[in-house]
């Protein structure tokens, strides 16, 4: 029990570390310009892409080993890309920091389903909805059989 709160809060401390980082980003000017837009140019999109994916590649960095598995918090830049500035945002972010957590770990116990899990499962899904159909549900991986 006492290892599981210690893992927990170790946990919370990374998170806090990452949201304080991210706050102090909206502090840059030329960040703050972006946020308050409703309409973004196809650079400034990949500028905040490449910037929440250093932020997941961190949250990967600063995750926590816990028989063989990595704990981490890279799933809060990703979701925060996503929302602040749309799918595509969330989704490229997803699939970098996927792809960079299975090539750092290609042989660990849980860098293929974190790679299926943020890049893959959420491509697939919603790729659909520009063709016409209902996106799916990303929040739940493989309820679905895939």
């Amino acid at each position: 029990m006492q290892h599981n709160l210690t893992i927990l809060l170790q946990l919370f401390e990374r998170a806090a570390l990452l949201l304080m980082c991210l706050f102090v980003l909206t502090r840059v000017p030329r960040f703050k310009e972006i946020f308050v837009k409703e309409v973004y140019a196809p650079q400034e999109l990949a500028m905040v892409t490449v910037v929440f994916s250093l932020f997941a590649i961190l949250g990967t960095y600063t995750g926590i080993n816990v028989e063989g598995s990595l704990v981490n918090v890279r799933i809060i830049a990703i979701v925060a890309g996503g929302i602040l500035f749309g799918p595509w945002v969330g989704l490229i972010t997803g699939i970098i920091s996927g792809v960079h957590r299975f090539l750092i770990d290609i042989g660990g116990i849980t860098s293929v389903p974190d790679y299926k899990r943020y890049g893959g499962d959420c491509l697939g899904r919603h790729l659909p909805t520009y063709f016409g159909g209902a996106p799916l549900d990303c929040r739940h991986p493989g309820r679905d059989g895939l």
